[in-house]
């Protein structure tokens, strides 16, 4: 059973990170991304995988993954277009919070 959820966790974050890399590369603004990584922390929190960390830094890493991505096969926006740098760790802080939350909800959520 615990297994499960820890694929389960790596699904959510595969899943939520694809599409926080779609939304950050189709907005000018950050907070929409931020949304999504935030959820999809607060999923991976939720379902209790033992894992959460891990996967939560599966999620946080996506969008820098897909820069490199974009900027190694020169494809993609203008944003994708320039450098990587430091800044682009910053996504791990909401998939970091939103696993840390999750866990902590995942308090109030009945055992079966």
């Amino acid at each position: 059973m615990r297994a499960r959820r820890d694929v389960l966790g790596y699904v959510i974050a595969i899943v939520f990170g694809c599409i926080a890399v779609y939304v950050d590369d189709h907005n000018d603004e950050v907070q929409a991304a931020v949304v999504v990584l935030l959820v999809g922390g607060l999923m991976i929190g939720l379902v209790g995988a033992r894992q959460r960390w891990i996967a939560a830094a599966v999620l946080g890493t996506s969008i820098l993954v897909s820069h490199l991505l974009a900027s190694r096969l020169r494809m993609g926006s203008e944003f994708a277009q320039s450098a990587p740098n430091a800044a682009m760790f910053l996504p791990l802080v909401p998939a970091f919070i939103g696993a840390a939350v999750g866990a902590g909800l995942r308090v109030f959520v009945p055992r079966s």
